[in-house]
């Protein structure tokens, strides 16, 4: 009945809310006496501690809270209208949200707990999430859960919460391998979990935005879908870590009842393919990049093309999917290529984000020079060579102007010419300039009233009296203590961004000179290249000094 739904859906705000506003304290696991009209009575708890004691025990309050996400995805997997509709939506809605908090709390409030030596006993949600349901007497809660991103279009923050409670989830490896189980037991089930991921991947109405905008109600839906698409990709990225089957291999298209070695990736629709969060990925990162402004993704969601790129390596580098990945990127995709011609990736805004991204995909590119030289797969392992060592202009343009592909058989030994009108600077080199050696950092704080001291202590000396004769702190010191905070992560993320794309570009530099046959960089043109490289990095190194000194 519709007013079951409202009732549900207004207790459930409250519950929500509740949660949302508690932090685990040491005090709330000691047994407190209180007098109460002359009686000795134990002290109440907060009531977000009492919520996430019932969710972390098999309690009618967790089991309610599960079956109505059950019933949620039976109802709104009819997609007809029914009377109550919209509270059962916002019923679904803090169900999630109780069950993504009590995740995200229950590692603090456990530790507490186990400190306190208080004689409470709970269970961490993720196990009680593996439980038998009553109503289908099947192990089928995460599979409901999963099942809203299939909703993802019509419930966008429905997709959002599912999203973030299997990334939770997904840490731990002993149950990635039964969720594998769960989510192909029944192919129908399968098919459907798979095109909810996929869905959520491919939105278009998905939007990157800086934690400075205020978003109007149109954006914070975008943003939603976006964050939503971070949390899938994170999802897979801690997947991917975990010994086979996991959650990654099956979302992303891979045997998993098979040696995952075995997998012929095909493009959807091919041998019956279906669309995978694979295709999804590479559809977002291709986008674009056929055309010379480069793929749409880098510059209009660099976090998220990071994330992408970062899944893309991982593939390549594990010795399971390696195989199949590297073959369908090659033959299928012309991946690499098509992405490494762009570099290097120039984000005025968000620099870190193009450095991030550039850093996966040359390491993924040193893998595919090893690999094809390895097999002797000469036109592949040239192509590449030429495209990050060759110094001539490229010699094919199509109509429009746009930079056409090179020649296959375009030699390496004309890497080096003397005819300095007719040169162009490595693609190589060029990405070696996009790594600024240098970093700036902020100047120290010189501050009126903060001493080296305890947070307290520095509070009180902040202290002063306004003109109204009332003592108030200094909030100009703290925000200038938080600018300086925020400065302070900038440049250790900048840091460390560039240390990755050094790194990943000595790895390339690496490869290309010590694993691709000798034939295709003949002796004399290795020792030049090598110089090159030299003298650019000692010049670079040198103006970084002088330019600090």
């Amino acid at each position: 009945p519709p007013r079951q739904w409202e009732v549900a859906d207004a207790v459930l705000e409250v519950f929500h809310k509740l949660l949302r506003d508690y932090e685990p304290q040491p005090a709330d696991f000691v047994q407190e006496i209180v007098e109460l009209h002359g009686e000795q009575v134990p002290a109440h708890k907060p009531p977000g501690h009492n919520i996430m004691f019932h969710l972390l025990n098999d309690s009618p309050t967790l089991a309610l809270c599960l079956s109505l996400l059950g019933e949620g995805v039976r109802q709104l997997g009819t997609y007809a209208p029914f009377p109550g509709k919209k509270h059962l939506e916002s019923a679904v809605l803090h169900c999630l949200g109780l069950l993504e908090l009590a995740l995200q709390k229950e590692v603090v409030f456990m530790d507490l707990l186990r400190e306190s030596q208080a004689s409470l006993l709970v269970s961490p949600l993720e196990q009680l999430l593996q439980g038998v349901s009553p109503q289908t007497r099947r192990a089928d809660h995460i599979v409901n859960i999963a099942s809203y991103l299939y909703h993802g279009s019509s419930n966008p923050e429905a997709a959002f919460q599912s999203a973030k409670i299997l990334r939770h989830v997904a840490r731990y490896p002993n149950i990635q391998t039964r969720l594998v189980g769960d989510f192909t037991h029944d192919q129908g089930v399968s098919d459907k979990l798979m095109a909810g991921f996929v869905e959520c991947l491919d939105n278009d109405e998905a939007e990157e935005m800086t934690e400075k905008e205020e978003p109007d109600t149109e954006k914070k839906v975008a943003r939603i879908r976006h964050e939503t698409k971070t949390h899938i990709l994170n999802l897979l990225i801690t997947s991917l870590e975990l010994k086979p089957p996991n959650l990654a291999l099956y979302l992303l298209g891979y045997e998993v009842k098979k040696p995952v070695s075995s997998t012929n990736l095909q493009d959807p629709g091919v041998l019956g393919c279906p669309r995978s969060c694979l295709h999804a990925i590479l559809s977002l990162l291709q986008r674009g990049s056929e055309k010379r402004s480069g793929p749409v993704l880098s510059q209009q969601a660099p976090h998220l093309a990071e994330l992408c790129y970062q899944v893309i390596y991982q593939l390549c580098t594990c010795s399971d999917t390696s195989g199949p990945t590297m073959r369908y990127l090659r033959t299928g995709q012309d991946f690499l290529f098509s992405h490494l011609q762009h570099m290097p990736f120039s984000l005025p805004t968000n620099q870190i984000a193009a450095l991030s991204q550039m850093s996966w995909l040359m390491k993924t590119a040193a893998i595919e020079l090893r690999v094809t030289s390895l097999n002797r797969q000469r036109s592949h392992t040239q192509r590449l060579v030429s495209l990050l060592l060759d110094d001539q202009p490229p010699s094919q343009h199509t109509v429009d102007g746009e930079l056409g592909m090179e020649e296959e058989s375009r030699s390496v030994c004309g890497f080096l010419h003397f005819d300095t009108t007719s040169k162009v600077r490595r693609k190589l080199l060029c990405v070696l300039d996009a790594i600024e050696f240098s970093q700036d950092i902020p100047d120290l704080l010189q501050l009126d009233f903060f001493e080296r001291a305890q947070i307290e202590q520095v509070i009180t000396n902040c202290e002063h009296v306004n003109e109204q004769g009332h003592t108030v702190c200094n909030v100009k010191e703290v925000n200038s203590i938080l600018q300086q905070v925020v400065e302070r992560n900038q440049v250790r993320r900048s840091l460390n961004a560039k240390r990755h794309a050094l790194q990943s570009w000595r790895s390339l530099v690496e490869t290309l000179l010590t694993a691709c046959p000798a034939d295709l960089i003949p002796a004399d043109d290795r020792q030049l290249i090598i110089r090159d490289l030299l003298l650019d990095l000692h010049d670079k190194a040198r103006s970084t000094v002088e330019g600090t000194g």
